[in-house]
């Protein structure tokens, strides 16, 4: 029996693992997904290999947003764009506040956040302005014509002039997942990882783990492991649903995320977004309001899928010279609308619903507006915007300004990929942990994910999880609260 059973190896598990490994525990992790072995996948094989439901997770509302999250060893580190940056210092300033301590925005912190950045960012590529995609200098170079701030992103790629479509899988081994890197010091250091492993439930003596009952995704055998300590990582989403399932809490958090609104453009002649699943720029001008401005995946079935309800004739005419486009992201931190997760307890589901608010609609109008403005001072000769059942072209920015104007709320097509806080450390009565990150009422029950984070980071978080984790272990440890 190890010291430490974790479920779940992305980034909040696999920083947990490490950390206990180094300070002499020993220490198993369960993954429900598959292990990854750098195969090449095409966009079928991958999304049903390595997302969760097949990429397909509705918060059901007003607009229905769908949320993206990685169901395989490493998580959401195998299928995202590898962007390893910290929380803005407000951000963390903030949440020093919500805990009444200093434990985010302090030295010790930031030295951790360091260290990990080093492990996962060739030295390099760090902050290296020079790097850039096709996609991220067209943005830019429309940027600068505004005056509008741009910052350079790290990421975690040896090699950034390849085309990763790293959203189904890196296979050049190019990009620095938690596979490539955490996983072999885990296994170094003794630890275990063992895949298609589903916990199906958590069995409880008085106020203990005592269990945790393991399907295998293959077989569908099932067995009891018995557990000493019990370290909940499987996600914003997954963590709260094994909470809620299990009656360890009749309530969890309402979820954070950031909205994703992505439009389709294309240009006179060819660039080269297309050979380049990357960004390598964020313009930062309106950072602090919660809004990013990036380049996004760019490979044909994405762009399929936003032609979808062109004529035929227009289908082959995009597709033809689909050489000739790119997609723009504009990624927005809501400030009132967050996601309510509830269990159903005639039939034991958990759910996840949400409706977008007004003034957040009208927050999504502004920056889309500003995106549009930059897309067309870019060149783009035609776009199109993220409106459900949009079949109208916009080839000018006054016909693409009144088409936001005239927008229902809901018709936007809204993604998402970065959720949090849906178990929240925070000081107040209705957390559901302590500050060492202990699940209340239980004595070896931890969640050490992003499903902990105290509010939304408005950034790409994998840095912000993997530190906070780490520091919150050594916490732990230095005031003797493991009961090992």
């Amino acid at each position: 029996m190890s010291d430490f059973t974790i479920i779940g190896s992305g980034a909040g598990g696999s920083s947990a693992a490490l950390e206990l490994l180094e300070n002499g525990y020993s220490v198993e992790i369960f993954e429900e997904g598959i292990n990854y072995n750098n195969e090449k996948n095409s966009v079928l094989q991958g999304l049903m290999s390595l997302w969760r439901n097949n990429g397909i997770n509705l918060f059901h509302g007003s607009p229905i947003l769908n949320f993206g999250e990685g169901k395989c060893v490493g998580g959401s580190t195998i299928i995202n764009g590898g962007v390893i940056e910290p929380t803005n210092e407000k951000i963390l300033e903030l949440w020093d506040n919500i805990l009444d301590e200093n434990f985010f925005l302090n030295d010790e912190f930031i030295k951790i956040s360091n260290e990990i950045k080093e492990k996962l960012v060739p030295e390099n590529q760090q902050d290296d302005d020079n790097l850039i995609s096709s996609s991220s200098e067209i943005l830019l170079e429309a940027a600068k014509k505004k005056n509008y701030i741009t910052k350079s992103t790290n990421l975690a790629f040896n090699n950034l002039r390849v085309n990763h479509n790293s959203p189904f899988g890196c296979s050049d081994n190019s990009k620095n997942s938690l596979d490539k890197n955490y996983h072999i010091f885990i296994k170094n250091k003794g630890g275990t990882i063992i895949s298609n492993s589903k916990v199906v439930d958590i069995i409880k003596k008085e106020n203990a783990a005592e269990k945790i009952t393991i399907e295998n995704n293959k077989t569908k055998e099932k067995k009891e492991i018995k557990i000493k300590n019990l370290i909940l990582s499987a996600g914003p989403t997954q963590t709260p649903k094994l909470i809620l399932k299990n009656n360890l809490s009749n309530f969890v958090n309402n979820l954070n995320f950031h909205m994703n609104l992505k439009i389709l453009c294309f240009y006179e002649n060819e660039i080269e977004s297309y050979k380049s699943s990357l960004l390598t720029h964020h313009v930062r001008e309106f950072e602090k309001n919660g809004v990013l401005f990036m380049a996004s995946n760019y490979i044909k079935p994405l762009i399929a899928s936003y032609l979808n309800f062109q004529k035929s004739d227009n289908i082959t005419e995009f597709m033809e010279v689909y050489k000739n486009g790119t997609i723009f992201n504009c990624q927005i931190q809501p400030n009132f609308s967050t996601a309510n997760i509830k269990k159903s307890n005639l039939l034991n589901k958990v759910n996840i619903s949400w409706n977008l608010d007004e003034r957040d609609f009208l927050k999504i109008k502004k920056y889309l507006k500003i995106l549009t403005e930059l897309v067309f001072i870019s060149g783009a000769k035609k776009i199109l915007l993220p409106f459900e059942n949009n079949s109208a072209i916009s080839r000018s920015i006054d016909d693409a300004f009144n088409k936001i104007d005239t927008l229902k709320k809901k018709h936007l097509e809204i993604t998402s990929v970065h959720a949090m806080s849906s178990c929240s450390l925070n000081n107040g009565d209705k957390n559901i942990i302590n500050k060492f990150g202990l699940l209340k009422n239980f004595k070896n029950i931890y969640l050490m994910d992003s499903s902990i984070m105290p509010s939304n980071t408005g950034q790409h978080p994998q840095l912000t999880v993997m530190t906070m984790v780490k520091k919150l272990i050594q916490k732990n440890i230095e005031n003797k609260k493991f009961k090992v």
